[in-house]
């Protein structure tokens, strides 16, 4: 009948739920104000003054020293409503500095940024437009790096925090135009130099992406040709504007702006002094005019992804963004950020940046410099599926690249992930004579957790892990970090974020203090580690992109590739790194390997119709066994060669025509022995049949042979499985176990399935 009967216990513990159905994604629809976040932009229209320290507007009437700190009021004051903000605009001017220094803005009370907004030379004004956070006391502070200088600064406009239910909306990003031009009259300007006291009024509403209504726009003002120190203002036409939104200097210049427009989609720009320039506006993007319209935004501490980056002549410099900075993987149209260089030669030049999987502006820059000086200016940068920024150096030289973070824009667009009625358990395989850890998500979105010793898994406690956030699903993913630590991976169904914590193995229950890692998956994370110890967490998004987030190094996401995978990936420690397996949108099973931080190129190893998730292990060698279970109800296998190549054939497991219809997926395992007792080298395999529910195994007649005999059903069931099976190698001590496989049965009550000597 079969080739060795193997007997298993079965140890009933207590507690409730879970299961096995694939995380489904849900999306709402497109506003600014989603789950009453706000970011809607109210515009300050006059800009209005709120600090001048020549004045004592705002603060003290004195220059503010090297190495200083002020402190000044924006809630309340200057337009700015007294609550309900989250941010303000701000034009921030440092006048006529007595030193080369570096201007920062933050939230009062907040730590300081580690890089300048913009930066200040020895007796040159210099101005930018600031996104800044409100702090303590409704106030934001300003930090001047070296020498003494006045500082001034205007409202612009400002961020709410709440839905609003009328009024302007959140921010649209489109592909960046020049669409102001005195070079050639874009904008229906007039053409030639902008002569000092003059203006120009320039239409957006239906150009370049803008529609009619549109609030306001953001772009990159950029001035040349100035042979004098000056300042521009810019406004809605109509508007008499006496706050500056550039201090120019001579040469080339640029730097962020935000606009509002007038009613009829216009804005106007004035030479205030100087000289005559070249007037061009590089727009980014609109703010709508409707609440529900738009991206509302998102400000997060400044976060530095370069920090002076050498960037060849003429070279790209790919920077990953979604993942980090609190920028999420998925939902962010735009981000905000600071974008500057430092130069070491003579040669002037510009930057400029776009989404890395989208097409390159053919104008503008979005920042510049002269020669030898430093510059930085705000911009704002969609964000495509990959969510990376490319970066181009227009110089015949060499600069060093910074980016910082600043805040992004949310596409509204919520990821809720259906809470599985039925989830798989999850195992870690002990340390020798250890104690057994798992967990398992139920049906109510509570994590719960199991512990036991390695020859007490009958007296295995399962506790609910406390907290007030219990809305997780899908199978967790536990992991032995290299410090012994286990690193614990949930998937929340409130947004689909993967959550981390750390806990030590074998304690009587968790009390974690949860990472949000900004991975917004549309399936459970799952991580392994790799030889030298260090995990890996993988995670699969709602386009079946691939994403990376490692423990160590470079600890964010990173989009891997768009593999198109329909499902969580089975990842395998492997002599060189890891192999993962998935299913495919199109029902059949590749793989690829993950060596050296680099993904090699996804191997198609058919199958027809798989849905469930794969099953994988090392087996005798180094070779990966996986199987799948088809459509047709059937479990196959495949073993990789030895020299890494695949089998063109899938083996069916068990005796043709005999073998029973499963459903869900296969688990695989090794019989490696324990303790005293030394294992076959067979494989054996569990499932769910589709006839009775209940769990049957298969087993290798040899190591390695790809021969299987009959299906037998596991004995000591009580009831029939309500998920499919987890399995890990078992080092039991005295007991001699040699691999143990947990799941929920049909009664939601956890239970673990172990194998003794034969």
């Amino acid at each position: 009948m079969f080739n060795r009967l193997r007997t298993a216990a079965l140890i009933a513990t207590t507690a409730v739920v879970a299961g096995v159905i694939v995380p489904l994604v849900s999306a709402a629809p497109a506003t600014a104000d989603v789950g009453a976040k706000g970011g809607d932009f109210v515009a300050v229209s006059p800009r209005q003054a709120v600090l001048d320290t020549r004045s004592g507007l705002g603060a003290p009437a004195a220059k503010l020293g090297a190495a200083a700190t002020l402190s000044f009021t924006v809630l309340g004051t200057a337009g700015v409503p007294s609550t309900g903000v989250s941010a303000v605009s701000l034009v921030v001017t440092g006048l006529a500095p007595s030193a080369n220094s570096g201007i920062f803005a933050f939230p009062a009370g907040a730590t300081r940024p580690a890089n300048a907004n913009f930066n200040l030379y020895s007796g040159v004004s210099a101005s930018s437009t600031l996104t800044v956070g409100v702090g303590t006391g409704g106030k934001v502070s300003i930090y001047n790096s070296g020498g003494t200088v006045n500082v001034t600064a205007s409202v612009a406009g400002y961020f709410t925090t709440a839905t609003a239910g009328s009024g302007p909306g959140g921010y649209v990003p489109i592909t960046e135009a020049k669409l102001v031009n005195t070079g050639n009259g874009d904008g229906g300007v007039p053409v030639g130099q902008l002569a000092v006291g003059k203006s120009v009024t320039a239409t957006l509403a239906g150009v370049g992406g803008i529609p009619a209504g549109a609030y306001a726009v953001y772009g990159v003002l950029e001035l040349t040709g100035a042979t004098a120190v000056g300042t521009v203002t810019a406004d809605a036409a109509g508007v008499t504007d006496s706050q500056s939104v550039m201090s120019y200097g001579t040469g080339e210049t640029a730097t962020g702006v935000v606009v509002k427009l007038s009613s009829a989609g216009q804005l106007t720009f004035k030479n205030v002094s100087g000289s005559a320039i070249n007037l061009y506006y590089n727009v980014q993007g609109y703010y709508a005019g409707s609440s529900s319209q738009g991206n509302g935004y998102r400000y997060v501490a400044s976060t530095t992804l370069l920090a002076g980056t050498p960037l060849a002549a003429g070279a790209n410099l790919d920077v990953q963004v979604a993942g980090r900075g609190a920028i999420p993987t998925r939902g962010a149209a735009a981000a905000l950020v600071t974008i500057a260089t430092t130069t070491q030669n003579s040669v002037a030049g510009y930057l400029r940046a776009w989404p890395a999987d989208g097409t390159a502006p053919t104008s503008g820059a979005m920042v510049n410099w002269n020669g030898t000086d430093s510059r930085a200016a705000e911009s704002v940068i969609p964000l495509g599926k990959s969510g990376v920024i490319r970066l181009h150096n227009y110089a015949s030289k060499q600069v060093n690249a910074y980016l910082i973070i600043r805040g992004w824009f949310d596409t509204d667009v919520s990821q809720v992930v259906d809470i599985a009625p039925h989830a798989p358990l999850a195992l870690l395989q002990p340390v020798s004579g250890g104690s057994v850890d798992a967990a398992y998500n139920n049906a109510g979105g509570v994590l719960f957790h199991g512990v036991a010793a390695a020859d007490s898994l009958d007296q295995a406690q399962w506790t609910a892990v406390p907290t007030n956030l219990e809305a997780f699903t899908g199978q967790p993913s536990i992991v032995r970090l290299p410090s012994g630590n286990l690193l614990i991976s949930v998937l929340h169904a409130n947004n689909g974020e993967v959550w981390t914590f750390q806990e030590a193995a074998g304690l009587a229950s968790w009390t974690p203090a949860f990472t949000r890692t900004a991975g917004i998956m549309a399936f459970p994370p799952v991580s392994a580690n790799l030889p030298d110890g260090t995990v890996l967490t993988f995670g699969v998004d709602a386009d079946g992109a691939l994403w990376l987030l490692p423990s160590t190094g470079a600890t964010y996401w990173q989009r891997l590739d768009a593999a198109s995978l329909a499902g969580a990936p089975t990842v395998v420690t492997t002599s060189t790194g890891v192999q993962l397996v998935g299913q495919t949108t199109g029902g059949t099973v590749e793989t690829a390997s993950y060596v050296n931080g680099v993904l090699s190129a996804w191997t198609d190893l058919g199958g027809v119709g798989v849905t469930d998730k794969t099953a994988a292990m090392v087996n005798n060698g180094p070779r990966v066994r996986v199987v799948a279970r088809q459509s047709d109800g059937t479990i196959v296998s495949k073993l990789q060669n030895l020299d890494g190549s695949w089998p063109a054939s899938w083996t069916p497991a068990g005796s043709p025509g005999m073998s029973p219809t499963f459903t869900g997926g296969p688990a695989v395992g090794i019989d490696l022995g324990s303790g005293t007792s030394p294992g076959t080298g067979d494989a054996f395999l569990l499932a769910r049949s589709a006839d009775d529910g209940y769990l049957y195994q298969v087993d290798e007649t040899g190591p390695a042979s790809g021969v299987w005999g009959e299906w037998y059903l596991v004995p000591g069931q009580t009831s029939t499985a309500g998920t499919d099976a987890s399995v890990t190698p078992f080092d039991g001590g005295a007991n001699n176990f040699h691999w143990i496989a947990g799941y929920l049965d049909s009664t939601a009550t956890p239970r673990i399935i172990h194998a003794p000597v034969v």
